[in-house]
């Protein structure tokens, strides 16, 4: 078993406990662990009654979103689902359209086509 907790750079930020085949990360007292590992004032991150936790930069509370398909709202605290078909950025492959998913999007088949397993490739036909 490596102890994960001795590699440099370490893995966590204030505190680490060796497991067999892993390793988990702790927080010094007042502060709380997000859910990348690392560690947030806690007092402030309650104050600022963020969705999913926060950031506590030069002593300004941000309040963060856990994936790239999320983006924080109006409000600075909670989080909203980003239209990536509505970006114009999202390029689908021939026959098929975007469609917008909570954090994400996927590509379907416009009407008329099935989806079907071609030359080693997913196709619509």
């Amino acid at each position: 078993d490596v102890n994960e907790c001795g590699l440099k750079p370490r893995p966590c930020k204030h505190r680490c406990m060796n497991t067999y085949g892993s390793y988990k990360c702790y927080c010094l007292n007042g502060y709380m662990l997000m859910p990348d590992g690392t560690c947030s004032n806690a007092l402030s991150c309650l104050m600022a009654n963020c969705q999913y936790g926060c950031d506590v930069l030069k002593g300004e509370v941000r309040c963060r979103c856990p994936s790239p398909g999320l983006q924080l709202g109006p409000d600075g605290r909670t989080c909203v689902d980003i239209d990536e078909c509505a970006t114009g950025r999202v390029l689908c492959p021939r026959f098929r359209h975007c469609v917008n998913t909570f954090r994400s999007y996927i590509c379907k088949c416009h009407k008329g086509f099935d989806l079907m397993y071609i030359g080693g490739k997913y196709q619509c036909h």
